[in-house]
């Protein structure tokens, strides 16, 4: 993954490609339980534009 730093500096288009890769990789590892939609079985929350945001917690 990038720092949000290095986030800000993406265009629309690479902010997109990130979204993508994010709920991709959210999917593949479904297992871990990490992402609150993987227990719904459902894609990674997408709320407006901007850097995609998400919070993982494995207890």
């Amino acid at each position: 993954m990038i720092t949000l730093k290095e986030a800000l500096k993406y265009s629309k288009e690479e902010l997109e490609n990130l979204k993508k890769e994010l709920n991709e990789k959210a999917k593949k590892e479904k297992k871990l339980g990490a992402y609150i939609e993987q227990f719904l079985d459902k894609d990674l929350s997408v709320s407006g534009e901007g850097v995609p945001v998400a919070i993982k917690d494995n207890i």
